[in-house]
């Protein structure tokens, strides 16, 4: 190559990228030592956010922008909030992700979840959201009543709305759960809000993920809780996390019955309860023989007669109850 060639190619190429990386790095510098004002910060913020927009409606090919971009929506709805937040309001407050899923309909908070948990290399606060989403689903897996609910859930036990169906997310807080990207406290709720939301991802998820893996994490999570000394719960109460794990494997039971209408044709029936073959009969009555005080509260009676159920199946000494106590004799 030729020494005018490479002078090209530095003027055209090398010199503006240069520059890019070093103007960039100089903002971020400034950025984050608060040498800008955080109004102005929001303009650049709100400018980069329509930039995008109009790259994607105008410039990106379709395929490119749906793989890579934003959706249409989600970029009006953040272009629209940083607008809000810059009017006049100095002291306005960082939304939250439950504020932020709040605004969307169920399906854009669907779609804005499997979104996340695509990514191969997640988020760091990707629990937050799920737990923010989780909140916003609260009675799909607890039966509180009264004052306590003040309206705030969106979704109610029993729906089984088609918004929900969603096996890219059913595959993908399984995932991420399996690889402990999630935390127990949070994967067995969502897990729960998606099973419960529709029968398809109850079916699904029956498939992909087994009874006893749920239950050893379940004994995972209580282990990890009596050793830091919080049996109450993490930031989510112990009793919450219970609820949503008897009412998971409540779901995937009734999801794994099959009966035989013709004789001799087909799968043999299962009987009522076939999740009792996948799991550990002394870890059963170990972590759900006794429950969290205040799980009974959270749920529903026929959750609870499932557990006392199972706990009859296994003979543990006096079935499902509450002690104000953590589940007692678990061993590590």
């Amino acid at each position: 190559m030729t020494l005018g060639r490479l002078y090209a190619l530095g003027r055209g190429v090398l010199l503006p990228m240069g520059g890019f990386v070093t103007g960039w790095v100089a903002y971020r510098a400034v950025e984050e030592k608060g040498l800008i004002d955080e109004s102005y910060l929001r303009q650049i913020r709100v400018g980069n956010l329509k930039l995008q927009l109009y790259l994607q409606q105008h410039v990106f090919p379709v395929a490119f922008t749906d793989k890579y971009g934003y959706s249409e929506d989600s970029l009006k709805m953040m272009i629209e909030r940083l607008g809000r937040e810059g009017g006049g309001n100095e002291e306005a407050e960082r939304w939250t992700f439950e504020q932020i899923l709040r605004e969307c309909d169920l399906p854009g908070q669907i779609a804005w979840l499997e979104e996340h948990v695509s990514y191969d290399i997640p988020y760091f606060y990707i629990a937050d959201i799920f737990n923010s989403w989780c909140i916003l689903h609260r009675s799909l897996f607890t039966a509180e009543t009264g004052d306590k609910r003040q309206g705030a859930n969106l979704s109610q036990w029993g729906d089984n709305n088609d918004a929900f169906a969603s096996e890219v997310l059913c595959r993908g807080v399984v995932e991420k759960a399996l690889n402990r990207v999630l935390p127990y406290d949070v994967a067995v709720r969502a897990l729960c809000v998606l099973a419960v939301g529709h029968t398809s991802n109850a079916k699904l998820l029956s498939q992909i993920i087994s009874p006893s893996v749920i239950l050893e994490r379940y004994e995972a999570y209580l282990n990890d809780l009596e050793r830091r000394n919080m049996i109450s719960g993490d930031s989510i109460s112990s009793a919450e996390v219970a609820a949503a794990t008897l009412e998971l494997l409540r779901v995937l039971n009734v999801a794994s019955v099959h009966r035989r209408w013709i004789p001799f044709w087909g799968h043999a029936s299962t009987g009522p309860y076939p999740i009792a073959s996948q799991l550990n009969k002394e870890m059963w009555c170990t972590c759900l023989g006794t429950l969290p005080a205040g799980t009974t509260k959270l749920c529903a009676d026929a959750t609870l007669i499932f557990a006392d159920i199972l706990s009859e199946m296994f003979n543990c000494q006096g079935g499902t109850r509450q002690l104000d106590m953590d589940c007692g004799g678990k061993t590590s």
